[in-house]
């Protein structure tokens, strides 16, 4: 996995570099939730994060869903 890691992280930063040399801000939480995400999807699935977005979008919305729905299910014993 490290050179996929590197390959990828090489990549964020060398796309960073014009904006930083710019002076423009960059939104590093974003980013490195993308960088993250795209690891995992190279790593995973053998495939780059753009790629499957789409996938990676209906996750998070799934996740909020179902926390919403923990907070509304009561099961017997778990308070």
């Amino acid at each position: 996995m490290l050179p996929t890691m590197n390959a990828c992280t090489s990549a964020v930063m060398e796309k960073w570099m014009g904006p930083i040399e710019q002076g423009h801000p960059i939104d590093v939480h974003k980013e490195f939730s993308n960088l993250t995400a795209d690891i995992i999807a190279r790593t995973a699935f053998g495939s780059s994060y753009a790629e499957g977005k789409r996938v990676f979008e209906l996750q998070q919305e799934l996740q909020v869903i179902v926390d919403q729905l923990l907070v509304t299910v009561y099961i017997p014993g778990s308070r």
